[in-house]
């Protein structure tokens, strides 16, 4: 650690997406540590190990409930599209990361969910008797 410095900290050590996620998902947890530990002590020392508390993992593409961490749009596809993914559809709006103008960001998750909000807060009571 720095000189000064005491405590443990976080570390993220890898963050990646599309096709380089595919090396990672076909380890273990335990291997992925282990590669990302390996990565860290290539660039900061061998210390690394010694210094090591814990670690997980997590694979978005593994992830039941999503397949996925984020939308990727291809060149000029999110101007294309932009006008029909945020629409709704009857009674059912739209919110997410993909439906705002900032995709792959939390920030946009957050933007779409309050438009959305927006979007039903100020509807007409027309579904009031249904």
């Amino acid at each position: 650690m720095p000189t000064g410095t005491t405590g443990s900290g976080v570390i993220l050590a890898s963050y990646t997406w599309e096709d380089d996620t595919l090396p990672w998902d076909s380890l273990t947890e335990a291997d992925r540590i282990r590669n990302a530990l390996d990565d860290l002590a290539t660039v900061h020392g061998q210390h690394i190990y010694n210094e090591f508390i814990t670690g997980i993992t997590h694979s978005w593409a593994q992830y039941p409930y999503s397949g996925g961490a984020f939308s990727m749009f291809k060149p000029e596809q999110q101007i294309e599209l932009a006008p029909f993914i945020s629409a709704p559809e009857g009674r059912i709006h739209f919110a997410g990361e993909h439906a705002s103008t900032s995709p792959g960001w939390i920030q946009g998750a957050v933007e779409s969910g309050i438009r959305v909000a927006h979007e039903v807060n100020d509807l007409p009571n027309t579904f009031a008797n249904e």
